[in-house]
């Protein structure tokens, strides 16, 4: 713990606490007393003495996937406990790895919170929470890759202190985690393809202008064919008519009998009927 730090949080979060030692009290004593400090004993002094003794040893584990996607979501969990059974029972049933395994002191309330400047960090649990005896206390958050490279999620705990009317938020610890952004090839494909869309984006608007003119067009003349096809004032078409039936051949002619020779000499004349006489 930075004292400075600690100092500066004691003065500015208790309203200048060294000038107020001499009217807080906790179970009705003073704190200089109570701390079995010097009556000189700064704020800084009293603090530690108070932590001291408040605080118990808390098992703390950090679980996050330190091999990411760019543009996909993913959960970091921060578990602290009392009981190192608890968080052991706790990391078994979550798939994220754990990353960072450590035992601190911590008072019975405490925060925690995840920082980095290459995500996208959404809080989904409650900031303050109580530690209960034999349960884990977890805080989780959904972390987003904002660029591919390297990264670093940094794990911070914080203690609340009171003392009397007064109470301070004290740093315990931070777990920084080195996260490896990758890029994956469809991600690669779908990047290169925008940025060429993006070079050549008014004629490719003029394009698609275009060609969804041409296809609004072809669709109507399609619809347009269709409903003259099919509608009632389209005229049947004739039904065709069966070929005629081929024609019978003709009869092949008798053969002809053959000439009789003509015989030499005079012909006979019939002779003329007389008319009958008259009566």
């Amino acid at each position: 713990m930075d004292n400075r730090e600690v100092e500066d949080l004691v003065k500015h979060r208790t309203r200048g606490l060294e000038a107020e030692l001499n009217v807080l009290r906790e179970d009705g004593r003073d704190l200089r007393t109570l701390a079995g400090l010097d009556p000189e004993a700064t704020g800084e002094d009293i603090v530690e003495e108070i932590v001291r003794r408040r605080a118990r040893d808390t098992h703390v584990v950090a679980e996050v996937v330190t091999r990411m996607q760019l543009g996909e979501t993913y959960e970091a969990r921060l578990i602290a406990s009392r009981s190192g059974k608890a968080v052991v029972d706790l990391t078994r049933r979550t798939p994220e790895p754990t990353v960072i395994e450590e035992r601190t002191p911590i008072v019975s309330e405490a925060s925690a919170g995840l920082t980095s400047a290459r995500f996208d960090i959404t809080r989904t649990s409650p900031e303050w929470q109580s530690f209960a005896p034999g349960a884990p206390t977890v805080w989780t958050w959904t972390v987003k890759p904002k660029s591919a490279g390297r990264g670093t999620l940094t794990f911070h705990l914080y203690q609340r202190l009171g003392a009397g009317p007064e109470s301070a938020t004290i740093p315990v610890r931070s777990f920084p985690k080195d996260v490896e952004i990758q890029v994956s090839l469809w991600r690669r494909a779908y990047n290169s393809v925008r940025a060429v869309f993006t070079s050549v984006g008014g004629l490719l608007a003029i394009l698609a202008s275009i060609v969804a003119i041409l296809a609004f067009y072809i669709e109507h003349m399609r619809r347009k064919k269709a409903a003259n096809a099919s509608g009632p004032s389209a005229a049947p078409a004739p039904a065709k008519s069966p070929p005629p039936a081929p024609a019978p051949a003709p009869p092949a002619p008798a053969p002809a009998s053959p000439a009789k020779p003509r015989k030499s000499g005079r012909s006979k004349v019939p002779k003329e009927e007389e008319p009958p006489a008259a009566s």
